[in-house]
Formats: C-alpha cells, sequence, structure tokens
C-alpha cells in the first residue's frame, strides 16, 4: 500500500474527506497482511473505512485454501 498517494492527497486537500473499503478473509491472507492493513489504517487515519469479509459460497474455488480469521478489523 502507497503511503505517498495518501500523503500526497491530504497535503494537496486538506479537507478532502478520505473513505475506503477493504476485503478480509480472503484465502492465503495471513496474520502478517492482516496486520500489514490495520497498520495502514492506523497510520492515514480515514474518515470513513468499510471491511467486506470474503464468505465462501458453495463450490467456490476459494474453499480449498486456508482462511483467516480478521473480523476484528
Amino acid at each position: 500500500m502507497n503511503d505517498s498517494i495518501i500523503e500526497r492527497i491530504k497535503t494537496a486537500l486538506p479537507d478532502a474527506v478520505l473513505r475506503t473499503t477493504f476485503i478480509v478473509g480472503f484465502p492465503g491472507e495471513t496474520d502478517r497482511h492482516f496486520e500489514h492493513l490495520c497498520q495502514f489504517v492506523q497510520r492515514h487515519k480515514f474518515d470513513h473505512v468499510g471491511r467486506l469479509y470474503l464468505f465462501p459460497r458453495g463450490g467456490d474455488p476459494n474453499l480449498r485454501l486456508t482462511r483467516t480469521n480478521c473480523l476484528n478489523l
């Protein structure tokens, strides 16, 4: 994730409202990946952060992959 892009936006547009949404819990996402994301969110203090948790559906190929528990974002 590119910190410099966020900082450039904040510098150029100090009144800008920054919001974002992340998909978490994707198969293959590690605790390290998730912690990196959490640190990024905390560092930039977005005005709004949405979280979408990836829920498997029957027949999805990703059901075979290891899932991570990341409902605490």
